[in-house]
């Protein structure tokens, strides 16, 4: 056993030395995460973030037990793996549904939502998948907009050219 650590012994070390250079600079952790979308009450996919359009598209469904008008909904950076890439999205709906202000969707319904983006810049793109906090403004149809509320939830993607 010692003549096969004296003789391959180095050989071994500087095969992990290898594959652990190799690691660091191939496989980013971040791009190990799958990418996932989830607001809570709400379903979530066909998620996708376009440098070159600055947006953030994303299949939402409606998983409440009646229907709901839609106020706002953001998606903040949190990181892009090692550092905040100061990604901002936004979408304010305006439409007018009976007395309320808003994007209505159906129990069950639903939409694609686009949000308009700042900070999505071209050196971001394939750098791995980015985490992205969102905040969503709703309220039940049946109850005026002095009963909005926020739910939270998560979107993690890659940025498409």
């Amino acid at each position: 056993m010692e003549k096969f650590l004296a003789k391959y012994g180095l050989f071994i070390a500087a095969l992990i030395a290898v594959l652990g250079i190799m690691s660091f600079f191939f496989l980013k952790p971040q791009n190990l995460v799958p990418e996932k979308c989830s607001i809570q009450g709400f379903g979530c996919n066909g998620v996708e973030l376009s440098q070159e359009k600055g947006r953030l598209s994303l299949a939402l469904s409606n998983g409440a037990e009646k229907g709901v008008v839609l106020k706002s909904i953001t998606a903040t950076s949190t990181d892009a793996g090692i550092k905040d890439s100061g990604i901002e999205c936004r979408k304010e709906f305006s439409d007018i549904w009976q007395f309320a202000t808003g994007k209505h969707m159906a129990q069950g319904e639903t939409a694609e939502i686009i949000l308009e983006c700042t900070g999505v810049s071209s050196n971001l793109v394939h750098s791995g998948n980015i985490r992205l906090a969102v905040n969503l403004l709703w309220h039940p149809d049946d109850t005026s907009e002095a009963g909005a509320r926020k739910t939270a939830g998560e979107i993690i993607t890659d940025i498409r050219p």
